[in-house]
């Protein structure tokens, strides 16, 4: 599965060692080990990650995190969640 984003609007002053990490979860809750993708110093990254097998077929989200957007620790902060659902289908689904 790739997973991508292009440049953000705003400057998030990363630098060449900037990281997001991606958790594949499922709606039943499992979770996928913590991938780590490099990220462009204007934010945009591209990466290709397994699903794997062992990990339930169904509808499942991936969830990026590593932005300074990420934690909100006032009322006055800006925040996000990055994430993009999507639908796992096993060997016996896939036409």
């Amino acid at each position: 599965m790739t997973i991508a984003s292009g440049p953000a609007k705003c400057d998030l002053a990363y630098g060449n060692d900037a990281a997001y990490s991606i958790v594949l979860i499922a709606d039943s809750g499992e979770r996928s080990d913590p991938a780590s993708v490099s990220v462009g110093e204007d934010g945009s990254f591209s990466a290709e990650l397994p699903v794997p097998e062992s990990f339930p077929g169904g509808n499942a989200s991936a969830v990026v995190a590593g932005s300074p957007y990420d934690d909100c620790t006032d009322d006055t902060a800006s925040c996000a969640i990055s994430a993009v659902d999507f639908t796992v289908e096993n060997g016996d689904d896939v036409p």
